[in-house]
């Protein structure tokens, strides 16, 4: 979907059966040092979580495994946000 400096991101589907499943953004860190990568996401998640306004993504979980970091984030679609500002 897009990439940037330290990160690459996704557009995925929740896999909970119990309800329709949500469309998500998934942050994959790659470019870092592994324990830069854990810590730059966990930056990242804990300002936005914080953040509390209808024009702002929602992160929802931060997930650490063996050799991959992630952050799910609430889907926007409608392209680049860059784009959109030099319109």
């Amino acid at each position: 979907m897009a990439s940037g400096a330290f990160a690459e991101v996704y557009k995925v589907k929740e896999r909970d059966q119990a309800q329709k499943p949500q469309i998500l953004a998934a942050k994959v860190y790659y470019e870092l040092a592994w324990d830069l990568r854990v810590a730059h996401a966990r930056k990242e998640f804990q300002a936005i979580s914080q953040l509390k306004h209808a024009n702002v993504c929602r992160a929802f979980d931060i997930f650490v495994g063996d050799d991959v970091v992630f952050l799910t984030m609430e889907f926007a679609g409608g392209g680049e946000l860059f784009d959109q500002i030099e319109a």
